[in-house]
């Protein structure tokens, strides 16, 4: 009996044992998850303070008439020791505004909010005796056209200026469709995963661009979601790309010369019975990559996955020989790489 009173008060005690360390161990994890929740709220919040308090500062310069108090000589800084700006909380240090040319300033800030630092730079050219800015980002070394015929920025598209008239509203255009379609969507993705890499950022810049195609939108702060696509789709991202970057909400269709080059190869699909009639250039955006994507062409003119039959890689199309691929069979760009040098599976079009 004793020594089933005791097994009994042994498991008692095992059990509690095992139930503290559950509970502590839950316990350290829950608190990990709030910390890290509460460093990245910190972490979005300083970048909103550095944001406004930026946008503040150059357009105190913007409106300097006397250019007495906030703009210095050429080569000069100036150290501005108070700044009244719209921001509630965190503090703004570090203010310089650097003359670097005649027609260049670079002025910068650092914000801080609960032990997070941001620093931001704005870029402002001066046209006709108005300085106006044209860039913002937070490495400082850009390099900015100062020709006074320059519209904005000439050296990137990171960063929003507010201006349909700047380099990163509208639509570029390449020396064929494929390569028309990487410089709009590099323009696009930049606005995104670019120098602020916030949602805020790419929203003013989206807005504007909708505003250039005549387009409206109902974008808003809560789309953050369209680039989430950890899973592997990139539903949204083509859907926000077909919306602000095309006339038609659709994909261009491949050049009819390179398709009768594959058809000339005598590929065919669809169990031998026929090629599709059109062929579409698309886009897919690997996951968890911070924007990095391939081109290639499908059956598909709109934002759903066709099929990938040809791969547009180092100016290049690449004809798959005997079967179509999914977006999900190419991991990264080495996949891409790696694929069109299978040329047993991938022939390039001459």
């Amino acid at each position: 009996m004793k020594n089933k009173k005791g097994s009994t008060i042994v498991w008692a005690i095992t059990l509690i044992m095992v139930l503290v360390v559950i509970v502590g161990a839950s316990l350290s994890f829950a608190y990990m998850s709030y910390n890290q929740s509460i460093k990245n709220r910190n972490k979005t919040q300083v970048e909103l303070i550095a944001n406004s308090a930026i946008k503040s500062l150059a357009g105190a310069i913007e409106n300097d008439e006397n250019s007495s108090q906030l703009i210095p000589d050429t080569g000069k800084q100036i150290n501005v020791s108070k700044m009244e700006c719209s921001v509630p909380y965190g503090t703004i240090s570090n203010i310089k505004i650097n003359r670097k040319k005649e027609n260049l300033i670079i002025a910068s800030l650092k914000a801080n909010y609960h032990d997070e630092d941001y620093t931001i730079y704005a870029y402002l050219t001066q046209s006709d005796n108005q300085w106006k800015c044209v860039q913002y980002d937070t490495n400082g070394n850009r390099d900015i056209s100062t020709d006074s015929s320059s519209n904005g920025n000439d050296s990137g598209n990171n960063g929003s200026t507010d201006n349909d008239n700047d380099n990163n509203i509208g639509l570029p255009e390449g020396s064929n469709i494929a390569d028309t379609l990487d410089k709009r969507l590099t323009v696009m993705l930049n606005q995104y995963y670019g120098d602020f890499k916030n949602i805020y950022t790419f929203i003013d810049w989206y807005k504007d661009q909708c505003k250039y195609m005549n387009k409206t939108t109902d974008a808003n702060y809560n789309c953050d979601w369209w680039f989430n696509n950890s899973e592997g789709s990139d539903y949204h991202i083509k859907q926000a790309y077909l919306t602000c970057m095309t006339q038609n909400n659709q994909f261009d269709k491949l050049e009819d010369d390179i398709y009768k080059k594959i058809k000339d190869q005598n590929i065919i699909f669809n169990d031998n019975k026929y090629w599709y009639p059109d062929l579409y250039v698309n886009f897919h955006v690997f996951p968890n990559s911070n924007g990095k994507y391939f081109i290639y062409a499908s059956p598909s003119s709109g934002a759903s996955n066709g099929g990938v039959y040809l791969i547009y890689y180092d100016q290049s199309w690449y004809v798959t020989k005997n079967k179509s691929f999914r977006e999900s069979d190419f991991l990264n760009v080495d996949s891409i790489k790696n694929a069109v040098s299978n040329t047993d599976q991938w022939l390039k079009i001459e």
